[in-house]
């Protein structure tokens, strides 16, 4: 940002920007590896001979070639700048240590704070699996999103799904709790896609009750007590925290 014959950077808002574009990028992945799914078997072209399904299969791997290359390219050039934000910030910690001064650094990364207060709320309790109000407080707590001025209530929604589903209705939900949403799926496609600190809800197959916690290492959710893994079979919903940047893959 230019102000006057000054020029400006706040690596918070880079990193908010970085964070958007890696939700894009884990959603694009999302769909190559749904792409990856729908390859016909060569039998249901034996009609046509198998030229065509040769063709059909090279088709298909070219497609689903070409675009984890360019997931891979975008995903390269997002960590330059997220690491221009870092560099950015350490040389503002440089420069105040010299002269004296205070840094005006953005402090300990969102997703590491949200994760630490779900983890450390959770030490001796026995679980609240459904728990919505649980999860909007270790949100209000870590400054994510507009809460602090606009707060919500577990009140507000009647059930774990029902908070999802109200933050997948609109961008601006999203951004009022500072949650992006990156995937929505089967839990057997979710295994490294989840990391600490992403608010994830879990639908599991069969009768089970709905669940929502803060992912910890491994993919444990925490609220209030451990309550389950991101890995529970059924579906699954991840959020993640706006300013967090981590790698797809």
């Amino acid at each position: 940002m230019t102000t006057g014959s000054s020029y400006n950077v706040r690596p918070d808002a880079v990193r908010g920007v970085v964070g958007n574009v890696v939700g894009i990028l884990l959603q694009a992945y999302s769909t190559v590896v749904e792409l990856e799914r729908l390859a016909l078997p060569p039998t249901s072209f034996a009609k046509l001979g198998s030229p065509v399904a040769s063709a059909n299969i090279a088709m298909q791997g070219q497609v689903v070639g070409t675009m984890r290359t360019l997931l891979q390219l975008l995903q390269e050039v997002n960590d330059l700048v997220h690491r221009s934000a870092n560099d950015y910030d350490e040389a503002d910690r440089a420069v105040a240590a010299a002269l004296g001064g205070g840094s005006t650094g953005s402090g300990a990364a969102p997703n590491a704070v949200l994760a630490g207060y779900a983890i450390n709320d959770s030490a001796g309790a026995a679980g609240e699996p459904g728990s919505v109000g649980n999860i909007l407080d270790y949100l209000g707590r870590a400054g994510l999103g507009e809460l602090s001025s606009r707060p919500l209530t577990e009140a507000t929604f009647r059930n774990a799904g029902d908070f999802a589903d109200w933050l997948d209705r609109s961008p601006a939900n999203q951004e009022r709790v500072g949650l992006l949403a990156v995937y929505s799926g089967s839990s057997r496609d979710v295994s490294g896609l989840v990391h600490p600190g992403d608010v994830v809800v879990v639908q599991p197959a069969g009768d089970g009750g709905l669940v929502i916690g803060v992912a910890g290492a491994g993919g444990q959710l925490y609220n209030h007590g451990a309550v389950g893994s991101a890995a529970d079979s059924g579906r699954v919903r991840v959020y993640r925290p706006m300013t967090d940047a981590t790698p797809l893959w």
